[in-house]
């Protein structure tokens, strides 16, 4: 007879450094993970580092806890739980990730039921999880989908990740489009691009661009249009209250991805009329290496959309790529679902879906 397997959940203990016996289980995780990307997508380009995720670790604005799945004694899968401390004190997010060569095996569950335990455990209410699918799972002809409260955007119902959500009590409650675009953009493309955006808006706007920090004279601004990211970007169903920001915040964001290594490149819009901020684009360029880049936050709030302002300033942070970074060749980013205007830009730069990602939703008893 076959002995039935061990498995066992545990909080993981991050590593004062990688080198000690103690980062074992840590660096196991993290390679869990990289795996998990790996299988999910054909590449580990979502795949972080060891020590990006100790960084991230560090950050005062949230806790990240850490919950690993042992089989037999042996790492097999990892629960990442991020708990807001300024904001959102009733929401936690959990990423999931397991072996892609022992699924069946029960681990997500686990894993999940432990992290719901632990968020009970802290006061918190309400759980959100993602779900990642490939572009062509999601396309395939004639195939059941589920569509979220938005219905804008959908998954394949087939899919074991959908199943497991559903199964689990979670709904689905927004579809975001992952998208990726080769580098470097054709620069007659951005300059025809540029001239659209710039007959619309320089004569009320103008453009600023920094790399890794943000001026003095703009950061209050910056933390202001950050905290509008929380309630100007849509958001669907998912209880997200706003995000508050000062500039204590703003640098410890900058300092958190200077200690990854990153490079980030931001691009922001000034309203002529009033001297303020009306919007920003961020491209982050990875320490650990140079080919693949992230179009990360992007927004232009509300009283000044309408204006070719989301245009204007990506094409202005690709073509700093394009001339900062040469060795770029990919860069992604999300959008949700039923941002059609957003979407409308990136299609217009050469974006095209490489997956979706489904944001679920349980509120705890």
């Amino acid at each position: 007879m076959t002995q039935a397997a061990s498995l066992e959940i545990e909080e993981l203990r991050l590593p004062e450094s990688l080198d000690s016996p103690a980062a074992a289980d840590f660096l196991a995780a993290v390679e869990v993970v990289r795996q998990e990307r790996l299988d999910t997508w054909g590449n580990d380009d979502l795949a972080y580092t060891p020590d990006e995720v100790l960084v991230m670790a560090s950050d005062p604005y949230e806790r990240h806890v850490y919950l690993i799945a042992k089989l037999d004694g042996v790492v097999r899968g990892q629960s990442e739980i991020i708990l807001p401390l300024e904001d959102n004190q009733h929401l936690a997010w959990v990423w999931l990730s397991t072996d892609p060569g022992t699924r069946g095996e029960g681990i997500g569950k686990a894993l999940l039921l432990a992290s719901e335990a632990y968020i009970k455990a802290q006061g918190r209410t309400t759980v959100v999880v993602e779900t990642s699918h490939p572009a062509d799972t999601v396309a395939e002809a004639g195939a059941a989908t589920l569509k979220p409260a938005t219905g804008v955007g959908e998954l394949p119902v087939s899919s074991r990740e959908v199943r497991f959500a559903q199964n689990a009590g979670y709904t689905l409650e927004q579809v975001e489009r992952f998208s990726g675009c080769d580098l470097p953009v054709d620069p007659e493309a951005l300059s025809s691009h540029l001239r659209i955006a710039e007959s619309a808006a320089a004569a009320d706007y103008r453009l600023h661009t920094w790399t890794d920090r943000c001026p003095e004279e703009w950061v209050d601004d910056f933390a202001w249009l950050e905290s509008r990211m929380s309630t100007d970007a849509p958001h669907a169903g998912v209880d997200l209250d706003e995000e508050p920001w000062d500039a204590d915040r703003v640098r410890e964001g900058e300092s958190i991805a200077l200690a990854q290594g990153r490079t980030t490149l931001v691009t922001a819009v000034e309203h002529l009329a009033t001297g303020k901020l009306a919007g920003f684009t961020v491209i982050t360029v990875l320490g650990h290496r140079s080919d693949v880049v992230f179009q990360d936050d992007t927004l232009v709030i509300r009283e000044h959309r309408g204006h070719k302002l989301g245009l204007w300033v990506k094409v202005a942070n690709l073509a700093r790529i394009a001339a900062e970074q040469p060795a770029a060749r990919r860069i992604y980013t999300w959008n949700a679902a039923e941002n059609e205007h957003m979407l409308a830009v990136n299609v217009s730069l050469g974006f095209v879906p490489t997956g979706f990602t489904g944001q679920w939703q349980k509120v705890l008893d």
